[in-house]
């Protein structure tokens, strides 16, 4: 929560790396005497590539997929302010990225063929990966 205005002082999400645009990452809410209360993320050249806003409900999105080379940050931090008629609070939103450090590899190359007649939803192949990830963690699953 935030206070202007009242709002927790830090957020913290972990999110997977492979979260498509768009999706949620946190809500950030803050109570006022005096609404209505404003929202916005304080501009920073990284968190600006990667993260919005809704100005009227404090809901942060992914703007852009996060880019999986190695180099790329697995923490942003983001700064949000929220405003009402009378004064300003600020938060951070910590957002840790949890990359896949295997990717999934075919253990068998193959070619199909399409029957010209082929029923639709039956099978046409089976394809046999592997993946070096923990079992149990979301990056170990083979879809």
């Amino acid at each position: 929560m935030l206070f202007c205005c009242s709002i927790l002082p830090e957020y913290e999400v972990t999110v997977d790396e492979d979260l498509p645009p768009g999706s949620d990452i946190v809500n950030v809410t803050a109570i006022t005497q005096y609404p209505p209360v404003i929202y916005a993320i304080v501009s920073d050249p990284v968190s600006d590539v990667y993260f919005a806003i809704e100005s009227a409900t404090g809901r942060i999105y992914l703007r852009n997929r996060f880019t999986n080379d190695q180099q790329s940050r697995l923490l942003y931090n983001i700064l949000v302010t929220a405003a009402d008629s009378n004064s300003i609070a600020q938060t951070r939103v910590r957002v840790i990225v949890r990359r896949n450090k295997n990717a999934p590899v075919f253990i068998q190359a193959r070619n199909a063929t399409i029957r010209r007649y082929q029923a639709i939803g039956q099978p046409i192949t089976r394809v046999i990966a592997r993946d070096d990830d923990r079992v149990g963690t979301p990056s170990a699953t083979v879809r």
